[in-house]
Parts: C-alpha cells; structure tokens; sequence
C-alpha cells in the first residue's frame, strides 16, 4: 500500500503508543520517501520508511538486529492498517555499515510519538544517500554514465547536476 503524510503519521502514532504501552522506548532513525513525507520536503506518496539505525543513550548503533519486540510492533501495525508486514524496511543496512555523512548526526529532524522517538535525516543527508544508491545500481547493471535527477524541491542553495 502506498503511504501518504496522514497515513504515515497515523501509523507511527499507533505504533509509538503501543510500545509506550509496552513499556518500552526506542528511537530509530529513517531515511528515503517516508522521512522526506515527515519532513514536508514532498507530497507524493511512498512505499515505506527505511530505517537505518537506533539511538541508544545518544549513540547512533546498527538496526541489526531489530529488537524483537520493536519488530513484532511493526509487524502487528502494518498488518493491522493494511499497510504490509515491511512498511517500516530494514533493508539497506549497508548505508550505516559503510559511515554516515560527517554531521550527520547534528542533521537530524526529531519527532516523538509516544514511546517511539523518529530522527529524519536532514536534506543534505538525503541526497547523499540517493548518490549512494543511484551509484550502486549504476554499479550493478555496469552503467558509465548516469544523470540523477533528484526529486527534492531546490531550496535555493544547491543547484547541482550530477553526470
């Protein structure tokens, strides 16, 4: 299913509540067309939330491996809002393995919904990631030469064409 703001939003307040009502916190951190919904960077809808790491006590540490109870909650509310078993995924765990950018870290947008705590990595961390990506599938499919077009709206200070 695809994501919307309201649906996105929606879902991580149940999710932020059930844990809370757990007894349990975590912050995670998120990257890709769901944190940029969250940040107001676009309108357009997403397939999911990519999740790149945890906090814990202020320390940026691997997603891998997801607490089982913070996996089971994920689980639990996609299924239950019809938004698939992966809404939240876990699945480029190379980014953080491979270094973040420097500052990253000082970059993040924090929201709180119950007792889940979600840091949006900032736009110029977006686009690195994008780089990173568009440049491993370039790699993979033996690609030269690429033209990124990214989807961000220009905010006046980067006007870049990568080739």
């Amino acid at each position: 299913m695809e994501l919307n703001l309201e649906t996105l939003e929606e879902a991580l307040g149940i999710l932020g509540h059930l844990i809370l009502d757990r007894g349990q916190r975590y912050e995670i951190v998120v990257i890709g067309g769901g944190s940029l919904l969250l940040s107001g960077e676009i309108l357009r809808t997403t397939n999911d939330l990519v999740l790149i790491a945890l906090i814990d006590e202020d320390e940026l540490i691997s997603e891998e491996p997801l607490p089982i109870p913070l996996s089971k909650d994920i689980h639990d509310v996609g299924i239950a809002l019809n938004l698939g078993q992966h809404w939240i995924n876990t699945g480029p765990t190379n980014l953080f393995k491979k270094g973040l950018p420097e500052g990253f870290q000082t970059r993040l947008q924090t929201s709180q919904y119950g007792g889940l705590i979600v840091h949006v990595a900032g736009r110029f961390d977006q686009i690195c990631f994008k780089l990173y990506a568009v440049a491993e599938q370039g790699q993979k499919n033996g690609l030269v030469q690429m033209k990124v077009t990214l989807s961000l709206p220009q905010s006046g200070k980067e006007s870049v064409t990568f080739i």
